[in-house]
């Protein structure tokens, strides 16, 4: 019978942790909605559940992938999840689960609710793309997107960073940015008013040639060299 009450409080407690985190103002809706959509989208495209957790909570499931997101933020590898595991259990009241299978079910949806976060943040907007490479510690190409709120408060932010086992060719670099700005992102052409690469760019001649006919109304512009480097450094990857 103890035992019979012990577990009773438990789930009582487990359940108002939950509700405490629900209505703490915390992004579990966003979270829960990224879920469901990236559910929705494998299932029809394969018929099966891609994440496999019918059986667990959709609360527990959001707080899980919050975790998870904040630990990503904090640039602490997934794999010390393990380690802060009994600490965060206690602090969550929820059960977590292996890091592996953290990354494995959870990171996908993720990576769908950032990328739907990106979008709605240069919808409408006249933007400019820088893009930059580097040839050394392992090859690196990113991705910068800048546009000018209101209030001319400038918004800049890295929307793709690649690691690469070789240099890129101008037409991969072309297609990459291409495939970037109009399918990932879905930018119209007629808002892209300039774009830029590192000055010094061996390949700059060619890929240039490249864009000028998808992106006609927009201007080609030098940018700030070492592109790669300053989002290395906002990082903490050195490498970059």
């Amino acid at each position: 019978m103890q035992d019979v009450r012990k577990h009773c409080n438990e789930v009582q407690k487990h359940k108002e942790k939950l509700a405490a985190l629900e209505a703490s103002g915390t992004n579990l809706e966003e979270i829960k909605l990224a879920l469901e959509d990236f559910t929705s989208t494998v299932k029809a495209e394969t018929g099966k559940d891609p994440l496999g957790l019918s059986r667990v909570p959709k609360e527990t499931q959001a707080v899980r992938g919050e975790c998870l997101e904040e630990i990503l933020k904090a640039g602490i590898p997934v794999a010390k999840i393990d380690k802060l595991r009994p600490y965060l259990e206690r602090r969550m009241g929820i059960s977590l689960t292996h890091s592996n299978n953290l990354a494995k079910k959870y990171i996908p949806p993720l990576k769908l609710k950032e990328e739907k976060t990106l979008r709605a943040e240069f919808k409408g907007e006249l933007i400019g793309v820088y893009s930059d490479g580097t040839t050394h510690n392992g090859e690196s190409f990113v991705i910068v997107f800048r546009a000018c709120k209101p209030g001319f408060k400038f918004r800049i932010c890295a929307v793709r960073v690649r690691f690469l086992r070789g240099s890129m060719s101008a037409d991969q670099i072309s297609a990459e940015l291409i495939d970037c700005i109009a399918a990932h992102m879905q930018i119209p052409v007629a808002d892209v008013l300039a774009w830029m690469t590192d000055c010094v760019a061996a390949n700059l001649a060619s890929y240039r040639d490249s864009l000028a006919g998808p992106f006609p109304f927009s201007d080609h512009n030098g940018c700030i060299p070492h592109t790669g480097h300053h989002v290395g450094e906002a990082m903490e990857t050195s490498n970059v």
